[in-house]
């Protein structure tokens, strides 16, 4: 297709699409599908989201997920992604970096976690 426009299928997969697709997505609705995950405190918030533009200078690896941090220390740092579960994996370890969670144990490269804030 394009290499630039992507949207995100409700299995988690992503397709390469054109603009006009990209955009009947988004007025459809695709947007709400934007946010993967997100961890709020007083003094930051995580947000993991699919962007559905390649963010990479190469059409072979898209970087098409994203995770920011806002507010702290680490305000501003960023972390792109090629797929859904990569975005997941590194959520969860942005919040082991902060503190928010221990990781268990991997499995599969994804991640058994635990919530040690309660």
């Amino acid at each position: 297709m394009n290499d630039y426009f992507y949207i995100l299928n409700e299995d988690h997969s992503v397709e390469d699409v054109s603009l006009s697709k990209y955009l009947d997505w988004i007025h459809e609705g695709g947007h709400s599908q934007k946010i993967i995950k997100q961890f709020e405190t007083r003094d930051y918030k995580i947000s993991t989201v699919f962007l559905g533009i390649n963010h990479s200078i190469s059409s072979e690896n898209p970087l098409i997920f994203e995770t920011m941090i806002f507010g702290g220390y680490h305000d501003g740092e960023c972390v792109r992604y090629k797929t859904w579960q990569e975005a997941v994996d590194g959520h969860y370890s942005c919040l082991k970096m902060l503190g928010e969670v221990e990781i268990i144990e991997p499995i599969h490269s994804r991640f058994e976690i635990l919530d040690i804030r309660d």
